[in-house]
């Protein structure tokens, strides 16, 4: 008898009664890889004086594994700026999620890599790499939004290195809580 009571108990605490649906975490994408843009070096604030500009043909959406990133390929070239509209908007304390990869690069002399995702001018999630780097490696981080987002604001990611890479951003994206697709 003990034995059903408690399992009656855990199975009355695992339920939600019927009554509110289960909630799980959905990421919506703020980007589309496919929609960068160069930025113009005169409108960019993280140009890079005296250093190469990557051109389009260094800047890309490419598969990675089994999603699309945007690469900034620093081949022959220093840095380079994107930028395109967000694609929706996002409420101020959203959390947003960032993930970015990059290859090892061990044949440079010390320096570092900055890497941004910017709102406009404003830096919403940066990252250094100090290289050389013996390993490649996966950055990320869920960050809440400092402000109201609107769907068309200008998100930019930028990339400045010393060396050859390839940087990809993986995600920008929003969490939210929403019911559970079918059932939980």
């Amino acid at each position: 008898m003990r034995r059903w009571s408690l399992f009656l108990i855990a199975v009355a605490a695992c339920s939600d009664g019927g009554g509110t649906p289960q909630m799980c975490e959905v990421r919506t994408s703020l980007v589309d890889h496919t929609l960068w843009t160069q930025l113009a070096p005169e409108n960019d604030p993280w140009a890079v004086e005296g250093r190469e500009r990557c051109t389009d043909e260094r800047m890309r959406a490419e598969p990675f594994e089994l999603e699309t990133s945007y690469t900034i390929e620093t081949r022959g070239c220093s840095w380079g700026t994107v930028e395109q509209p967000a694609l929706i908007a996002v409420r101020a304390g959203e959390p947003i999620n960032y993930r970015m990869w990059f290859f090892s690069q061990t044949n440079f002399e010390v320096a570092q890599a900055d890497i941004l995702v910017a709102l406009g001018d404003q830096p919403l999630w940066t990252q250094i790499v100090p290289l050389p780097s013996s390993e490649g490696g996966l950055r990320f981080e869920t960050i809440p939004a400092p402000r109201d987002i609107a769907a068309g604001e200008m998100l930019r990611f930028h990339v400045a290195n010393h060396g050859v890479n390839s940087w990809n951003l993986l995600e920008v994206s929003v969490s939210r809580m929403e019911p559970c697709q079918g059932g939980g």
